[in-house]
């Protein structure tokens, strides 16, 4: 009887162990946001050029040239960007991608709750005043653009 207390009292003391430690939250990943340069003019080539950055704040440009850099945000601009694109007003769907007679056009495309908002120059839409677009801007800057 008491061997069987004592291997009940160790099977349950062996429970009573420590909480797993939580994992840490899966990288994020998807669309977070997006511009793209389309036309002006070029040396005998087309024009052009887009930045993406999905939601753990891997980006990658790229131009109409082939060339191509990629890198990984800092934290505190990917949460910068987040907040912009969380506060931007651009319209639902947005006016796609268009082309101006008269130089470059720029087309800004966010992702907010997995609905696409976008407006491009040509379009009429873009505010330049958005937090989407002015941290679109800046980035496409810093990043050489």
């Amino acid at each position: 009887m008491r061997m069987g207390v004592a291997f009940l009292l160790l099977a349950v003391a062996g429970c009573a162990t420590a909480a797993p430690t939580p994992k840490s939250p899966p990288p994020a990943t998807g669309f977070l946001a997006s511009v793209r340069v389309n036309g002006g003019l070029c040396q005998g080539e087309p024009c052009g050029e887009l930045l993406a950055v999905d939601a753990g704040g891997r980006w990658r440009r790229i131009r109409t040239t082939s060339e191509m850099w990629t890198g990984t945000l800092p934290e505190p601009r990917l949460l910068d960007l987040r907040s912009a694109v969380a506060a931007s007003r651009l319209p639902e769907g947005g006016t796609g991608v268009c082309a101006a007679a008269d130089g470059p056009t720029l087309t800004h495309a966010v992702a907010v709750d997995r609905v696409l908002r976008s407006a491009s120059s040509c379009g009429g839409s873009v505010n330049a005043a958005d937090s989407a677009v002015r941290a679109l801007d800046d980035l496409l800057l810093d990043l050489g653009g």
